[in-house]
């Protein structure tokens, strides 16, 4: 549901859209009522105002009415790390523009010095980046900035590679999160991010706004990259789709990769030692037949948690 960014109605339909700082149509609205009060009477003369432009206008002809004003202070900067940290950026932006009645790159600042109480400076960040081995964020300062906004706190970024993607090379599916601000074949740079739980996707564009695609480390099946004389492509395949960047320095991209298949196995790993405990604690409780044994190493197998020769030393065990 949008709100008017002066008096706080919620909108069904009867509202414009407002330009966002850079002079562009941004995801800001203003009710139909508060802008005929300031002479908006059409979508084109909407075209004229940002939201904050909008604002001091209306408040200036009706200064009485000031106890509406909306802004950043409004913001409760707790509950955006809450929602940052656990994931919800998309909830966390919607929050903030609503509540501070601002655009698309007002939300970027607001949320990113909302997380600053809980990191360092973003320049701060940027360096420790840009300090890991093999990393590369060629044309991509903004989408780090960004970054540092949606990093969980128990997060750590084990790499980054800039390259291009197009929306024709995106596969999207439950386990992807993307935002709907995109343009159907485009192809533009992206941030692409190996943290120790998620592969991470950003890309900060003018024209549309923040696009936003994340997938959780243990669905992937597997990265890999195909190399040219300077360049390579990567390929991110998980259970039902994938995602190919192109344009990777081949060095970073190798890199990338690697660290990317041991964050997997690691957590592979993890979760088969959680099953197997989990079994064999169930094991001390009630006596679990050959069958049943072999059906959760089937399981097992079938989930990718262990390999088919570890899957075939405990079918020998059990059948001895």
């Amino acid at each position: 549901m949008s709100i008017c960014c002066v008096c706080g109605k919620e909108l069904s339909d009867g509202a414009f859209n407002l330009k966002d700082k850079f002079e562009l149509l941004g995801h800001v609205f203003i009710c139909k009522e508060c802008a005929n009060k300031i002479g908006i009477k059409s979508m084109w003369s909407a075209t004229t105002y940002t939201a904050e432009k909008a604002k001091k206008k209306y408040f200036d002809l009706y200064p009485a009415e000031k106890d509406k004003m909306r802004g950043a202070d409004d913001v409760d900067p707790e509950h955006v790390r809450k929602l940052i940290n656990a994931g919800k950026g998309t909830e966390a932006y919607e929050y903030v523009r609503d509540t501070a009645g601002t655009g698309q790159y007002g939300v970027s600042d607001i949320i990113s010095k909302a997380m600053k109480s809980t990191r360092g400076s973003s320049e701060d960040f940027i360096s420790k980046i840009q300090s890991i081995p093999n990393s590369d964020t060629t044309w991509t300062k903004k989408e780090v900035l960004y970054l540092e906004t949606v990093l969980r706190e128990d997060e750590e970024v084990l790499h980054t590679v800039s390259g291009i993607m197009s929306q024709n090379n995106v596969s999207i599916s439950g386990n992807f999160r993307e935002s709907a601000q995109h343009s159907s074949g485009s192809t533009r740079t992206w941030l692409l991010v190996l943290t120790n739980k998620r592969v991470i996707m950003i890309n900060r564009h003018l024209l549309v706004g923040t696009e936003y695609i994340e997938i959780p480390l243990d669905t992937v099946n597997a990265v890999s990259m195909q190399a040219r004389l300077l360049l390579g492509t990567i390929s991110i395949m998980h259970g039902s789709g994938g995602v190919i960047i192109d344009n990777v320095i081949k060095e970073n991209g190798a890199s990338f990769v690697s660290k990317a298949n041991e964050a997997i196995e690691s957590i592979k790993n993890k979760n088969t030692d959680r099953i197997v405990e989990a079994i064999n604690s169930s094991k001390g409780e009630t006596a679990l037949s050959v069958a049943d044994e072999l059906k959760k190493f089937k399981e097992l197998l079938d989930m990718g948690a262990i390999s088919q020769d570890e899957f075939d030393a405990q079918k020998a065990r059990l059948l001895k």
